[in-house]
Formats: C-alpha cells, structure tokens, sequence
C-alpha cells in the first residue's frame, strides 16, 4: 500500500494515457525467488494488487533476461544489490 500511495500520481497518469490499450498497466519482470520474502512481496504481491502483468523467468540467465525485457517490454524490473568486499 505504501508504494502504490508512493506511485499514484504517476501511476493515475499512465492509467489515464489514451495511448495505454494494454491489458495491464505495467509489466514487470519476476526474476528474484518468490521464496524470498523481497521476491514474495515485491513480485507476487505488490504487482497483483497494482493489476500490472508479471513475466516470470524459471532461472537467472543474463541474455534470456534481456530477451525477455525486450519481447514482454518490461517496465519494472526489481534487483537486488549485492556488496562484495
């Protein structure tokens, strides 16, 4: 609730848009494991409750990602960042 508070004046823009005929708003890539909870709830949740499309990849491959994100045209994509030290 907090991100979809966070986005609505974006989010009523694109939705009002005439030149938006998807069946979603967005669509968004699920790539982190739905077993973690940032996959849980980044993913599964927050992008049902926002009605936006989920293409969800099996594995982590860097070209079918890429593949992906062009043929689906993907608009969210969520990572995360790992430290290395």
């Amino acid at each position: 609730m907090q991100v979809s508070t966070f986005e609505k004046v974006y989010r009523d823009t694109i939705i009002n848009d005439v030149r938006n005929q998807s069946d979603y708003i967005e669509n968004a890539l699920g790539l982190l494991p739905m077993a973690h909870i940032a996959g849980l709830v980044a993913i599964s949740h927050l992008n049902a409750y926002r009605g936006d499309g989920t293409i969800v990849m099996p594995k982590y491959d860097f070209e079918m990602m890429l593949q992906v994100i062009q043929d689906y045209e993907i608009n969210t994509l969520q990572l995360v960042c790992a430290s290395v030290r």
